[in-house]
């Protein structure tokens, strides 16, 4: 008895056929994750159906899927062969039925990654300062996230230099483990191993500098402008000398804008929520008179109570539009930005002196703008998925399915997501039992010397990188030979979306984000070096040399995503964020070392594959296996069939039916 239980529902349906497909990890298709799966189920037409499918043939407009999907249990001659799976409604003919498929193992699970990013995941456990004791502590860990040393494209650091902590490239590096686990977390799902020790030592460092995207700049952007326009509501005129808070009242205006709330219309001060490079803008329409003499105004932009921008006229009477700006700041969470407006005589005689301002039908003159700019500051929050890279979820988790060979299964009770490396099922050869006495020799069977889609020669790569050197081109590729010269000659079996990593001139791994330009202005940056050194000149001249110095050697690009080993490796450098300085850090050095697929990663994850391929041989053919023997399927364990003298992994088997003496399964030669 074949029976389709929807827990849901509380439904069970009898249906008179239905085939289940078992595979965890088809050889044959090595970028591709497999999933337990059924054959097409007819379900009639009737009431309890329709109620159980949640009115399918009502459509999806509401789900917006082309599908509809329920929990379904699959149980076959008594066993529940598929007992958390999925059941999807293709199709259906009214007053026939339904078309309906149920499907196991691994599908659930991508299922709810979907398309999801590296940066969506919540990874706040992990934030930071970015500053030098944040950058100090970072580089002493061993889990989440570490600051380590790296070649950006400017070489070693010089001697008897401090690194400046915010501008040589001292970005985070994320554990893969930790954003492994938080992807598991956030798709509720249990994962387990065994998995490879290398796994815990694998890291990806940030290629490139994070910038604030649209969304968090707009966020904290605030524009605010005066009241009175055309109209003589918010007019002030002045016939003294003052110095006051301009306050830009007009909340309602077209220009105002504050999402943030960092910005009080009623005392006119912007308070900072979150650190960054700020521009800032005050402007106003000013009118001023005199009989006799002249008087000025002066507008001004303040930080914290300290002027930082203004703005200055002195005349006898004129209109004038005062604007006081500047272009790039550094603000702290707390920092607060006013605008002050001031009148002085400025002549020992002085008649009919008067300021006025507010009543201008040049309103758009009359705002007072603070913009957070793209770059990340020194003192900035750092959100460890923002300096991810920017690939999805799941091409992380077949990043490390591919790297190490594993087979992915899904435990069919509980549901926790088991990885294990395929490489496991060689040690198992010498235990492998004898399927021999299990083949249908009265049904058809067939072998063919072509395994998948292979060729003679097929690479493992790392992806392409336009600012790794021609030379090194192929640096991390390897490959796997098959001994059939009647094959294509060569196919790219696996390309990960990561790119391998040189090691630079200094010694350091190259992740050049910088690239030094053909001609530099020799007398400008002389002149900006002296600007940067010069300890008279205020601490923004300086930095703001320093950045010059950068941009006249250099000019950037966007190296693709980074993997690399943690090693023991370590090289001692002094620090300083500008203020206090730290001699002899020992900043940890990353290693490519171990990520090469010729020397290390075939050798160790792929000699299952390389078996395979040394003598290839698909065996497709029918065997006796018991309902428990299905649900019990271990893919790892290899088989012998005596005829043949030869070990089998066995790749699939396919179409199981209860009421069927022996069901079709694919198996694979294994050359030792």
């Amino acid at each position: 008895m074949n029976e389709l239980l929807l827990p849901d529902s509380d439904a069970t349906f009898l249906v008179d056929r239905v085939a289940v497909t078992r595979c965890d990890n088809d050889l044959t298709k090595l970028d591709s994750v497999q999933s337990d799966y059924s054959t097409t189920i007819n379900l009639p037409d009737a009431a309890p159906v329709r109620r159980a499918l949640g009115h399918a043939e009502q459509g999806t407009s509401t789900t917006q899927l082309p599908y509809r999907k329920v929990p379904a249990v699959l149980r076959l001659g008594g066993v529940e062969v598929v007992p958390r799976g999925q059941l999807l409604t293709w199709g259906h003919t009214r007053h026939e039925g339904f078309e309906v498929q149920v499907f196991g193992g691994n599908s659930d699970f991508y299922a709810a990654l979907g398309d999801k990013k590296l940066r969506e995941l919540d990874l706040s456990q992990y934030d930071h300062v970015w500053s030098l004791n944040g950058i100090l502590d970072g580089s002493l860990r061993t889990s989440a996230y570490r600051y380590e040393l790296y070649d950006r494209g400017q070489g070693a650091p010089v001697a008897d230099t401090a690194l400046n902590v915010f501008e040589a490239g001292l970005w985070p590096t994320a554990y893969v483990r930790a954003v492994w686990e938080q992807i598991f977390k956030e798709a509720g799902t249990v994962w387990g191993g065994p998995m490879p020790p290398e796994f815990d030592q694998l890291v990806m460092p940030a290629t490139e500098p994070f910038g604030y995207g649209e969304k968090v700049r707009k966020e904290h952007t605030s524009a605010a402008q005066r009241s009175g326009g055309l109209g003589t509501a918010g007019r002030v005129l002045k016939t003294s000398e003052f110095t006051h808070t301009l306050v830009y009242d007009s909340v309602a205006a077209p220009r105002y804008v504050d999402p943030g709330g960092g910005y009080n219309a009623t005392t006119g001060v912007r308070t900072i929520q979150l650190a960054g490079y700020y521009r800032l803008k005050a402007g106003l329409r000013l009118f001023l008179r005199c009989d006799v003499g002249r008087v000025s105004g002066t507008l001004e932009v303040l930080v914290n109570g300290k002027p930082v921008a203004q703005d200055f006229v002195s005349t006898g009477s004129a209109a004038v539009g005062l604007l006081a700006e500047k272009e790039r700041m550094l603000l702290q969470t707390g920092d607060t930005v006013t605008v002050r407006l001031s009148g002085k005589e400025r002549t020992k005689v002085v008649v009919g002196e008067r300021w006025e301002y507010g009543n201008s039908p040049l309103d758009d003159l009359d705002i007072f703008e603070v913009e957070l700019l793209e770059d990340f500051p020194p003192g900035g929050l750092v959100r460890l998925q923002d300096w991810l890279p920017d690939l999805t979820q799941k091409e992380l988790v077949k990043t490390v399915i591919g790297l190490y060979g594993l087979t992915q299964r899904t435990d069919a009770y509980s549901g926790a997501v088991l990885f294990t490396p395929t490489a496991n099922v060689m040690p198992r050869l010498s235990t492998a039992p004898d399927w021999s006495g299990r083949i249908d020799a009265s049904q058809s069977s067939s072998r063919s010397w072509r395994v998948g889609d292979y060729a003679q020669v097929n690479w493992f790569r790392w992806k392409e990188d336009s600012t790794t050197p021609e030379a090194l081109k192929d640096l991390g590729s390897g490959s796997l030979l098959c001994d059939n010269t009647t094959l294509d000659a060569t196919k790219d079996v696996l390309t990960l979306p990561f790119a391998a990593t040189p090691t630079g001139a200094a010694g350091l791994p190259l992740v050049p984000y910088w690239k030094k330009k053909d001609a530099v202005d020799a007398a400008k940056l002389a002149e900006q070096k002296a600007i940067a050194a010069d300890a008279k000149k205020s601490k923004l001249e300086r930095e703001a040399a320093r950045r010059e110095v950068i941009a006249l050697q250099y000019d950037t690009q966007s190296p693709q995503p980074r993997l690399l080993y943690t090693s023991a490796n370590s090289r001692p450098v002094d620090l300083t964020d500008g203020l206090a300085t730290l001699h002899d850090v020992a900043l940890p050095v990353a290693t490519f070392s171990g990520l090469d697929f010729a020397s290390v990663l075939l050798p160790t994850f792929y000699p299952h594959l390389a078996a395979v391929l040394r003598r290839p041989l698909a065996l497709t053919l029918s065997v006796r296996l018991s309902a428990a023997e299905v649900v019990a399927f271990e893919q790892l364990q290899p088989v012998w069939l005596e005829e043949e003298g030869s070990f089998f992994y066995v790749n699939k088997v396919a179409q199981w039916e209860a009421d069927q003496p022996s069901s079709e399964a694919e198996l694979l030669r294994l050359s030792e």
